[in-house]
């Protein structure tokens, strides 16, 4: 392809910069896939002490960040974790390192999840500290997630665009969820949106 066509495409697209939640999102339990929330394998008795080896990619994963890369677009892995922000960050890191994405990720940002709930949500924190820091507008944002009430309303709470990817069904949350008109079945379908 004419480099000056790649160009172009590149100055072209709407999206800017991609945050991907993690879990759900990017890899699953190979064992439940969508059919249960996907942290369950950090607490199963038979998963807990391993969980990297019970994970597996959601489809579509690498191609589409590799599209993404070609194109030009920011990524950034953000995700809530139950640990202090260093050692959130680190895991994430060693998740993306097993999975051989770690390459196409610009930001690895982890917030800390279970502070009050008087405080805003810290993936909210998180997404306009990394928009101002990399002064990005906020229409040209997006957030591709797998959950209503982390995802969705922390896109929405910031501003930003969010694609849900289908999923979760069976979940109390599914009746709001079922109301977000910009959902995905898979991870390459957001490319469309950029």
């Amino acid at each position: 392809m004419n480099k000056n066509i790649v160009a172009k495409k590149q100055k072209s697209h709407k999206k800017k910069l991609i945050f991907f939640d993690a879990d759900g999102t990017l890899w699953y339990p190979k064992r439940t896939k969508y059919n249960g929330r996907p942290w369950w394998i950090y607490f199963d008795d038979k998963t807990k002490d391993n969980p990297l080896v019970h994970l597996t990619l959601t489809p579509r994963v690498k191609t589409t960040l590799k599209k993404l890369k070609e194109l030009g677009v920011q990524t950034v892995l953000i995700a809530q974790m139950p640990y202090p922000k260093y050692k959130a960050n680190k895991l994430l890191t060693e998740k993306t390192k097993y999975f051989g994405i770690f390459k196409y990720f610009d930001q690895i940002r982890a917030s800390h999840a279970g502070i009050r709930a008087s405080e805003p949500d810290p993936k909210d924190i998180a997404i306009l500290e990394v928009i101002k820091d990399r002064k990005i507008p906020k229409s040209k944002a997006l957030l591709v997630g797998d959950s209503y009430k982390f995802d969705y309303l922390a896109a929405k709470n910031c501003g930003i665009d969010c694609l849900l990817i289908d999923s979760f069904k069976h979940t109390k949350e599914y009746s709001e969820y079922k109301r977000v008109k910009k959902r995905i079945k898979n991870i390459g379908e957001l490319l469309d949106y950029v």
